[in-house]
């Protein structure tokens, strides 16, 4: 009897058998839901929860047309500056919507890459300084491009290089 009741107040105090048993599976139950949560918040984040959740698929927006983009070869031109012989590399791709204009431009690229040549050896070094010179080269190179276009428009030009020495 007396047996028994040191046994009991074991298992009250904590110091049995039993209650080592329960404290893991607690621990490992509230470890995989920590772990279910931490999952859940980084997909959600991540945004690739959305993938998984059916009826939340997101609408692309029929307005939107799609992007195209081409690769011109690379520009080595002299600029305009009198005092010393200066010139600007570079690489230039050109942004449009419509897929039938690919073909025209590259049947007319040779062309085209006159006209650029062209506004290129117009700018100065003090031309091309600064975003707005950058901006303002953008604007002369496709207003240049879309006057000789006749499928559609150029719509953005990015420099992918670019190099003034």
């Amino acid at each position: 009897m007396a047996e028994q009741a040191r046994k009991e107040t074991d298992i009250k105090e904590g110091g049995g058998k039993q209650s080592t048993k329960k404290k893991p599976r607690y621990l490992y139950a509230l470890a995989f839901v920590l772990l279910l949560l931490a999952l859940s918040a980084g997909l959600y984040f991540t945004g690739l929860l959305s993938r998984f959740l059916p009826g939340q698929e997101q609408e692309v927006s029929p307005d939107a047309p799609p992007r195209y983009s081409l690769p011109l070869s690379e520009f080595q031109v002299n600029l305009a500056d009198a005092g010393a012989r200066r010139f600007l590399r570079m690489t230039i791709y050109l942004a449009y919507d419509e897929s039938a204009l690919a073909e025209e431009i590259a049947a007319r690229e040779p062309e085209m890459r006159s006209e650029i040549i062209a506004v290129l050896r117009d700018k100065t070094v003090a031309d091309l300084e600064g975003p707005e010179g950058m901006a303002a080269l953008q604007e002369a190179i496709l207003a240049q491009l879309n006057q000789m276009l006749q499928e559609g428009q150029v719509s953005s030009i990015y420099f992918t290089e670019l190099l003034i020495q």
